[in-house]
């Protein structure tokens, strides 16, 4: 307890408040994206099947199409992060590389024009950077102050068993 107390107060680990900023952050980047986190079942909204199960029962629902999971990786997976480290995170997912970019940027514009009107939190949300021109293409965000990396990796197996793996 005495050393954990200490790491706090030298500013060597993330304090409590800090984490739970960071937790706030993930939280939105989680909702913006239209992802789930590691671990969870999928939270897609189900669709509606048009026609009766097998035995001519009533209408069922289909999980949706599009899978998402949004993994916390490097220091701050490990526990390893300073309170000024960044987040690194991947999107693991069934669909396009180009299609998760251009969603994801069309996604964050809403969220922030829906900040504008009082629609949603008011946690502010920044594209700093689109970094194309890499082995790995990436974003830099800004989340409610928080420097996020955002990277992803399009494999539709990975994403729909994810939760099983976790």
């Amino acid at each position: 307890d005495g050393l954990l107390e200490f790491l706090h107060a030298s500013h060597a680990i993330p304090s409590l408040e800090q984490e739970r900023q960071r937790e706030k952050a993930m939280q939105a980047l989680r909702k913006i994206v239209g992802a789930s986190e590691a671990g969870e079942a999928q939270r897609g909204s189900p669709e509606r099947v048009d026609s009766p199960d097998q035995e001519g029962g009533p209408m069922r629902t289909a999980p949706s199409a599009v899978k998402l999971v949004l993994v916390l990786v490097g220091s701050a997976a490990m526990g390893v992060d300073l309170p000024g480290s960044d987040l690194d995170c991947v999107v693991v997912g069934n669909v396009s590389t180009a299609t998760f970019w251009e969603l994801t940027k069309q996604r964050i514009d809403s969220y922030n024009k829906a900040a504008v009107h009082g629609q949603s939190s008011p946690i502010k949300v920044a594209l700093r950077r689109f970094v194309k021109a890499a082995a790995v293409q990436m974003m830099v965000l800004d989340v409610d102050g928080k420097k996020i990396d955002l990277q992803y990796c399009p494999s539709a197996e990975l994403a729909e068993r994810y939760g099983i793996l976790s």
